[in-house]
């Protein structure tokens, strides 16, 4: 990983680069955000109204997640790059747990790359943050995402009461040394 880019370093995997969130990325996140298949199990479902989606957007590229935190745009490393979608590593709110997190346009499912892209942080996380495990919560009818934490190698927790929704809790523990 490159350090390069402010705060949160820069990685590159086979197919994509994955990079600091900037206001750069707006149009590519509001038309994400406004696909009801990507926003399906996300708050209540329904596509964000823009204007105050905008807002929120800028409010969290600009957030300080603390050292080492935060999100990243993931981009294919063809040029010219290619918005796909983003991954998180963020404190969960409410908890001391640090979550990874991805959100991906539905063009970009099935290819791999939100696998790509979250294994690519899981070894950033251990090494650089030092977390005693990851999280990730999920909503419990996103098969795809249950599947997808399943291959990155989390195990079912349980149940978290996380955004405002039950969700499920699955665990990484950090690698013995």
């Amino acid at each position: 990983m490159d350090q390069r880019e402010g705060r949160l370093p820069t990685c590159l995997t086979e197919r994509l680069r994955l990079r600091r969130r900037t206001e750069e990325d707006l149009p590519d996140l509001m038309a994400m955000d406004a696909e009801p298949a990507v926003i399906r199990f996300i708050a209540d479902g329904c596509p964000p109204e823009p204007a105050a989606h905008r807002q929120e957007l800028i409010r969290r590229i600009r957030q300080d997640f603390g050292t080492g935190l935060g999100i990243w745009s993931v981009f294919r490393r063809e040029t010219p790059p290619r918005f796909l979608g983003w991954v998180c590593l963020i404190p969960l709110p409410g908890y001391d747990d640090i979550e990874l997190g991805y959100r991906f346009r539905s063009a970009a499912w099935g290819h791999g790359y939100a696998f790509e892209a979250s294994r690519a942080l899981i070894p950033y996380a251990f090494e650089a943050l030092a977390p005693p495990q990851l999280v990730a919560v999920i909503h419990p009818e996103n098969e795809r995402s249950l599947r997808l934490i399943a291959r990155l190698g989390f195990a079912d927790a349980g149940w978290r009461d996380a955004y405002g929704k039950r969700l499920r809790l699955f665990t990484l523990k950090r690698p013995s040394l």
